[in-house]
């Protein structure tokens, strides 16, 4: 039997989505792999059942207004979760609201956080070259927080629950 595991995904609000969206679609072709949801992890592979945190993230979300991140640049690193991506700024908003997650999770293990938004998972090899093609804006704004199942499997991965952060 496969363990269930799932992670807390920060989520880009929607006038962002699309564009990030097609990004990874494009670098999925390039690279024959799988296109997933652009996202920020904000806790991953968790095993504990997801139900028993929902009043903890409805209570998160509930004093949190959505926000924006700025975009430090582009970035190859380690494959196969952080093969290319968008490296984002940690500011003082993101850094108490992943330091209550990381608190809340602690027990369960050790997270190192590192704001980023992937655009390609895998053992790819990433051309130099395309890393000044991207046009991308200085911010992205954030505006809910996802509960995903994230098997190793990306074409499984699958939404559990979505809390919305209070709008600006």
């Amino acid at each position: 039997m496969t363990e269930r595991r799932w992670s807390t995904w920060l989520i880009p609000d929607h006038r962002y989505r699309s564009q990030y969206k097609s990004i990874i679609s494009e670098y999925s072709k390039k690279y024959s792999t799988k296109t997933f949801d652009p996202h920020v992890t904000l806790f991953g592979r968790l095993s504990i059942d997801p139900k028993s945190t929902f009043n903890f993230f409805q209570e998160l979300v509930s004093d949190q207004k959505s926000f924006e991140l700025g975009i430090v640049g582009l970035a190859k690193g380690k494959p196969p979760w952080m093969s290319f991506y968008i490296a984002l700024e940690k500011n003082s908003v993101i850094k108490r609201f992943q330091n209550k997650i990381d608190r809340f999770f602690a027990i369960h293990r050790d997270y190192e956080f590192t704001p980023h938004l992937s655009l390609a998972y895998g053992s790819i090899d990433i051309d130099s070259n395309n890393l000044e093609k991207i046009s991308l804006d200085e911010k992205i704004g954030f505006s809910s927080v996802a509960l995903v199942s994230t098997s190793d499997k990306i074409d499984e991965w699958k939404l559990i629950k979505k809390f919305n952060l209070k709008s600006k």
